[in-house]
């Protein structure tokens, strides 16, 4: 059994090897590659978007893309002294009370600020469904921190909402789409469809929050609003240059446009604000994005987890690497999420009215 496991480690090692060799978006040292641990191999690589996936998270991944996962239904970022809940999404954790402002500070019993944003997402995430999840949070506005048991179970997570807002006498389709998993470009086809028939006169498309995804839904997604045109361009020291043009499966090239963003739009979402914004289809509100460049893939391995590997670097329509940089918008505004009014949409509205 030992010797069994030991030729199965051996066998995967040279995989990720092979793997690294044939598709990594960057030339990488033979002294790199001869460590003698796929640990140890990623480590020196310094790259936060390569890295290993075990089984279990392996299986995460899928489901995410699949639109459901085991969880309690939380969004969060940093804070101070924990994590800041920026959205929580129909599930257990919104049904035991947990809402956007709270700041957890401890999981489990642990300090959520000393397990750091990765230490603490691996700690809500880690357990099968209908085991509970202990949450304390402190509510701004309180000094008593309240103290929730949640469930973990089954959530389906949500592509994309969309309803019509009235304002000013004028109707403008709202459309947030939260990720871009397979299924993305056409639900988002679907509702602005919808609301085109509804009487929509202007579409604010949120991206706040929304992690990105598949390139080629962000493409296509794009598209939707573009009748031609670059959207991106993709590179790496194994891949040769791709252009990525408007697939002509356009459905409102008219229409005026604005494009909410948050310092937690990244990547897949980043391509369609910038494609928009570069071709003058749309006006960015928000701040400004996370800045990831970089394209990943997934490659599976022998032990029934996987490799997340960067493949290639994009540039936007206009060229510009936003690596680090993001996407700057063109109106400077953001949510306070521990109010009930949504002021950043206020101001995503306030852009649009004088275009309808």
């Amino acid at each position: 059994m030992v010797a069994s496991e030991q030729s199965t480690q051996a066998a995967e090692l040279e995989q990720v090897r092979d793997v690294l060799r044939s598709s990594y978006y960057r030339e990488i040292q033979p002294d790199v590659l001869a460590r003698p641990t796929i640990s140890g191999i990623l480590a020196a690589l310094k790259d936060p978007y390569t890295e290993y996936l075990s089984p279990d998270n392996y299986r995460q991944l899928q489901d995410s893309l699949d639109e459901q996962y085991f969880g309690v239904g939380l969004s969060v970022t940093t804070a101070d002294n924990g994590l800041m809940v920026t959205a929580s999404l129909r599930g257990p954790a919104r049904a035991a009370g947990i809402r956007p402002g709270d700041i957890i500070i401890r999981i489990n019993g642990r300090p959520a600020r000393a397990l750091g944003l990765d230490g603490a997402l691996a700690l809500i995430a880690d357990g099968e469904e209908g085991s509970v999840l202990d949450l304390t949070v402190r509510r701004p506005g309180t000094h008593k921190s309240i103290r929730f048991s949640v469930v973990r179970r089954n959530i389906p997570l949500p592509v994309v909402r969309a309803h019509m807002i009235h304002t000013h006498g004028h109707r403008i389709g709202y459309i947030r789409l939260f990720s871009f998993g397979k299924d993305a470009a056409t639900r988002v086809g679907d509702v602005t469809s919808r609301l085109d028939k509804a009487g929509a006169e202007g579409i604010v498309l949120d991206l706040r929050g929304n992690p990105g995804g598949l390139l080629t839904q962000a493409v296509d997604v794009a598209s939707l609003y573009l009748r031609h045109g670059v959207i991106c361009s993709t590179q790496g020291a194994n891949t040769p240059r791709h252009v990525y043009t408007a697939t002509g499966d356009v459905i409102d090239a008219k229409r005026p446009l604005v494009v909410l963003v948050d310092e937690h739009t990244a990547s897949a979402a980043e391509i369609v604000a910038a494609a928009l914004r570069d071709h003058r289809r749309a006006k960015i509100v928000g701040v400004r994005t996370y800045g990831k460049a970089t394209v990943q893939a997934v490659m599976p391995l022998l032990d029934g987890g996987a490799l997340r590997l960067t493949t290639a670097t994009y540039e936007t329509a206009s060229g510009a690497y936003i690596g680090g940089a993001g996407v700057r918008p063109d109106i400077k505004t953001e949510d306070d999420p521990v109010t009930p009014r949504d002021e950043a949409m206020l101001v995503a509205e306030k852009a649009l009215l004088p275009r309808l």
